[in-house]
C-alpha cells in the first residue's frame, strides 16, 4: 500500500502587527526624517550664502544676506557640501532600512524581533547621528571641524555594531551589514583621524571630503542589495 501525497509544508505566517510599536516606528522615522531634512537644507544655504558680506547685511538690518552665483562657490566648500549631503543620504536611507528589518514589515515573518537595544536604543543611536549631520552643515566652508564631527559620527557607528554583537541570530542579516559598515567606518575613521592631526584647513580638509565621499560610495557599493532590494516578479497564472 503506497503513502498517499504528502501535504505541503506548513509556511510560517506572518507575526500580526504590533500598534504599539508600529506607531513608535512611525515616530522615531518622522522625527528623524525631519531632523535629516533640515541638515541637508542648511547644508546648501551655507554653501551658497556669502559668509563675508553677511555681518554687512546684519548691520544694515536687511532681512536676507546675500546669496553667492554658483561661478563664486569654492571647490572645497562645494567638496564638502557634496560629501555631507551624500553622506545625510546614506544614513537616512540605512537606518529607514535598518529600523524596517528590525521592526517593519520584514520584521514579521522571522522568528524573535528587534536588536539587542530595542527601539529605544536605535532611536537614540539614529537620532545622534541626526544631530551630528545637523551639526556638520555648519561647517562645509573649509572648517576642521567636519573632520571631528563625522569621524565621531563614524565611531558611534562602529560601537551601535558592537554593542548590537549580542543580537539573536535571528537578526543575522542586520548584522551582517552592520559588519560591513563597521570594517568601512573603521578604515576611514584612521584615515580621517590622521587629516585632522596633520592641523591643516586646506589641503586637510580637501583630503577628508575625499574621504568622507569615498566612504559613503563603498558603502553603497557593499551593501547595495540592502538599500535597494530585489523585488520578485510576480507569478503568472497559465492560461
Amino acid at each position: 500500500m503506497t503513502d498517499g501525497p504528502k501535504a505541503p509544508k506548513e509556511q510560517e505566517q506572518p507575526r500580526d502587527p504590533d500598534p504599539g510599536l508600529t506607531s513608535a516606528l512611525i515616530s522615531v522615522k518622522s522625527l528623524v526624517s525631519i531632523v535629516m531634512g533640515l541638515a541637508l537644507t542648511h547644508t546648501i544655504i551655507t554653501l551658497v550664502t556669502d559668509e563675508s558680506a553677511h555681518a554687512v547685511t546684519a548691520s544694515s538690518g536687511s532681512a536676507k544676506p546675500p546669496l553667492l552665483s554658483l561661478s563664486q562657490i569654492e571647490p572645497q566648500y562645494a567638496l564638502c557640501a557634496i560629501a555631507v549631503v551624500t553622506a545625510i543620504v546614506r544614513f537616512y536611507h540605512g537606518n529607514n532600512q535598518h529600523l524596517d528589518l528590525l521592526y517593519g514589515e520584514a520584521s514579521r515573518t522571522r522568528k524573535g524581533q528587534g536588536s539587542s537595544a530595542g527601539i529605544g536604543g536605535n532611536f537614540i543611536v539614529i537620532m545622534l547621528q541626526s544631530v551630528f549631520f545637523a551639526l556638520m552643515s555648519f561647517y562645509v566652508n573649509g572648517s576642521r571641524e567636519i573632520i571631528v564631527l563625522f569621524g565621531v559620527l563614524l565611531l558611534v557607528d562602529i560601537f551601535w555594531y558592537v554593542g548590537n554583537l549580542t543580537t539573536t541570530d535571528t537578526d543575522a542579516t542586520a548584522l551582517n551589514h552592520q559588519r560591513k559598515w563597521m570594517i568601512n567606518n573603521l578604515v576611514f575613521l584612521v584615515v580621517l583621524g590622521g587629516l585632522y592631526y596633520a592641523n591643516n584647513d586646506g589641503w586637510a580638509v580637501t583630503a577628508a571630503a575625499c574621504a568622507i565621499l569615498i566612504n559613503t560610495l563603498i558603502d553603497f557599493r557593499i551593501s547595495w542589495r540592502f538599500y535597494f532590494p530585489n523585488v520578485p516578479k510576480p507569478l503568472v497564472a497559465e492560461a
